[in-house]
């Protein structure tokens, strides 16, 4: 019985001492679809802190279809309900510390909310140092890229739910 736990164990182990699985990191990756399982994770953190918002987004959350297939950043409700999530994360310092990753270090970390890429002349950000680096970020869903010399070198169209306490981001640069 033990035998067939061995295998799993034995990479898994291999996969912590190489770096390349982080205990305690969730590796995020870019989104295509809508994820409702990262917006619900993101309200239990908000309802922590304040109940009657939490219950405010699951009310608008339960109306909005995620089975349909729209990318959240063409759907106007799923914008609203990641900015009131961000908004919250911030007024109540609802946190992610997020790492973000190049293959080579040194580049300048963009990233807007996905309600602020929506809006004409939306605010972008900018990470305080170059990757490797690691950030505190309220909770939300976010655009994210790499620059170098003043340009893009990663999509600026791949969007990121980051919810959990601590999560990795690895941009790749064309």
């Amino acid at each position: 019985m033990l035998r067939s736990y061995v295998g799993p164990i034995i990479v898994t182990a291999a996969l912590l001492s190489s770096g390349v699985l982080r205990c305690g990191d969730t590796k995020t990756s870019p989104k295509r679809q809508p994820d409702d399982a990262a917006l619900h994770k993101a309200i239990r953190r908000v309802r922590k802190t304040d109940t009657a918002a939490a219950n405010d987004l699951e009310t608008r959350s339960a109306s909005l279809d995620l089975s349909r297939g729209l990318p959240c950043p063409d759907d106007k409700d799923c914008v609203s309900i990641w900015n009131s999530i961000e908004q919250l994360g911030e007024r109540y310092e609802i946190r992610s510390t997020v790492k973000v990753e190049t293959k080579k270090p040194g580049a300048t970390i963009r990233y807007q909310t996905l309600a602020e890429r929506a809006t004409p002349g939306g605010a972008v950000r900018t990470m305080k140092h170059p990757t490797q680096c690691s950030e505190k970020v309220a909770i939300g869903s976010y655009y994210v890229w790499a620059e170098r010399a003043g340009k893009p070198t990663s999509s600026t169209n791949d969007w990121f739910d980051i919810v959990d306490k601590r999560e990795s981001v690895e941009l790749v640069e064309q």
